[in-house]
């Protein structure tokens, strides 16, 4: 997703979001599709924390919006006017097109509903649509949320204001979960509003912090290195976990070890490492949006289609994963191209236009970064 203004390009950002839309297409086509988070797969446990690029979109979105208002002031309604083009206009063709062809009644049965990013407030229809779209009514209530944290925080540049807002996000969860007696799924509306996921923004909103501060973020190998660890213990950690239903422990450990895992994924990508700086990989990094717009409807029509059937061929994780990846990939080109990029352009030639005076004085710019504009995922 695109940053406010016009900033310096960072090939190994594009890495890092590339990487998490590959690990949900894996999660899916894997894990569900070709069933490998059934309750006899010995894949389960690995696959079943593959949804973690759910954390490092967050993250990515909490660090590159906020360092903008870091840098000085943003305009608030060219602010609010690229992240809806970014957001809005790619969403609602893949929502169409997926409510025409797979179809999707409910979509047409409450349309202000969908399109208005509503439908992860119910608990009916918060999977409805299209399924991943929750992610994307979390990240709207956050550029809405942005600004007015930054209005009255941004200045002072000081950690514990963002220290505040993790431990208060973390003691919303742990309130909301004393509420349920049972095990809580995955798509329960308290647990996936906003409030329940501004710890992982604001470690996102941290790390920008620090570079601003001064910090800079090197030996990418160890940082890559302590995100393996991490998802490790979170893999022996949840060993046992259910996909569809998690105890009030296993709900806190999965949360918690995905924010490590993502930072040290963030961090990777920050300090530089030179395997995200991959050209295909950041090639996938610019549609990475479309990605993960379009990659369960592929998944559906691959199985209408009677992909199945093929399974005796090849083996089900790798036969739903090259053909859910491949599918995607079109889709998501034809979205970049169409949609998401010219209106990218735009969004761009309304940027140049002089900025308003900064509310503070920004830092050096890193003498190292090229003076490119940067692609939005």
């Amino acid at each position: 997703m695109a940053t406010v203004g016009v900033i310096s390009r960072r090939r190994e950002l594009d890495g890092v979001r590339a990487i998490a839309a590959l690990l949900v297409l894996v999660f899916h086509a894997v894990g569900f599709w070709a069933r490998g988070a059934g309750e006899h797969a010995a894949i389960r446990p690995f696959v079943g924390r593959l949804d973690v690029g759910v954390a490092v979109f967050f993250l990515l979105s909490g660090y590159l919006l906020y360092g903008p208002f870091l840098r000085g002031r943003v305009r608030i309604g060219a602010y609010a006017w690229r992240r809806a083009l970014r957001i809005v206009p790619a969403y609602w063709v893949a929502l169409t097109v997926a409510a025409i062809v797979l179809p999707l009644h409910e979509v047409w049965a409450n349309v202000p509903l969908f399109y208005g990013f509503g439908q992860v407030y119910r608990a009916s229809t918060a999977g409805q649509g299209l399924g991943q779209a929750w992610t994307l009514c979390v990240e709207v209530l956050f550029y809405a949320f942005l600004p007015v944290w930054a209005i009255v925080l941004a200045r002072s540049r000081s950690v514990w204001p963002l220290l505040a807002l993790f431990l208060a996000s973390i003691a919303y969860k742990g309130l909301i979960l004393s509420t349920f007696d049972s095990k809580v799924g995955p798509l329960e509306p308290a647990l996936i509003a906003l409030p329940a996921f501004l710890d992982w923004f604001a470690l996102g909103m941290g790390v920008a912090l620090l570079e601003t501060r001064g910090v800079r973020f090197t030996r990418p190998w160890a940082w890559a290195a302590a995100a393996t660890g991490f998802y490790g213990a979170s893999v022996a950690l949840l060993w046992n976990a259910r996909l569809d239903a998690y105890t009030h422990t296993e709900w806190l450990i999965r949360h918690l070890s995905y924010a490590a895992i993502a930072t040290c994924v963030l961090i990777t990508g920050v300090a530089g490492a030179r395997a995200l700086r991959w050209t295909p990989l950041v090639r996938l990094g610019e549609i990475s949006y479309g990605i993960y717009l379009y990659h369960l409807l592929v998944l559906a029509l691959l199985t209408r289609w009677g992909l199945i059937a093929w399974e005796r061929y090849l083996h089900p994780y790798v036969l739903w994963t090259v053909f859910a990846f491949a599918g995607s990939v079109v889709l998501a080109t034809l979205s970049w191209r169409l949609v998401e990029r010219p209106l990218w352009r735009a969004s761009r030639r309304a940027s140049a236009r002089p900025a308003s005076v900064p509310a503070s004085p920004s830092p050096s710019p890193d003498p190292h970064e090229p003076r490119r504009p940067r692609a939005p995922r």
